[in-house]
């Protein structure tokens, strides 16, 4: 099966269009911070049972 070579340079140039459009769009929005993230992550590995191991 052959793709032809202007297809290619479609999906590129719409990909290419898509980011531009993200990051113009998004300029101002600030990066999360990961300690907010982080948090809840910490709390559900310290509540996690111990793991369990598959017979052998």
């Amino acid at each position: 099966m052959s793709v032809p070579l202007w297809a290619w340079f479609a999906v590129l140039g719409v990909i290419l269009v898509m980011l531009a459009v993200d990051l113009v769009a998004h300029r101002k929005v600030d990066a999360p911070r990961n300690r907010p993230i982080l948090h809840p992550s910490v709390l559900t590995l310290r509540q996690s049972p111990e793991p369990v191991h598959p017979p052998r």
